[in-house]
């Protein structure tokens, strides 16, 4: 089988894996939050209506709950062909005139 990447076969390109940085704070902070739990519980008191929370508040920490507990969820984004249709036109106008013709035609 071919390697396609620069890394010889078995290696990483990250070998050392995340900056030792970036480990010592989320460590610190499970540390300090009883590895999450604190966190998760203010979220939930949120959640209720605690801490003066408005109902902005409590959507948001509905988000940061689920996205917690079952991932994010995947964000699709539907490409549009026909550049003149939809906000493409406002958008990007020298594109738009790039594909139409003097009169507004297809070139």
């Amino acid at each position: 089988m071919q390697n396609r990447g620069s890394w010889a076969p078995g290696r990483s390109g990250n070998a050392a894996g995340a900056p030792k940085r970036a480990n010592a704070l989320a460590r610190q902070i499970r540390e300090k939050t009883k590895n999450g739990a604190e966190l998760i519980a203010f979220m939930l008191e949120v959640l209720a209506g605690g801490h003066g929370a408005e109902l902005t508040d409590r959507v948001d920490s509905v988000k940061w709950l689920a996205d917690r507990g079952w991932g994010k969820a995947v964000e699709t984004i539907e490409l549009i062909e026909d550049a003149s249709a939809g906000p493409v036109d406002t958008l990007a106008p020298e594109l738009l005139a790039a594909q139409l013709g003097p009169n507004g035609a297809q070139a």
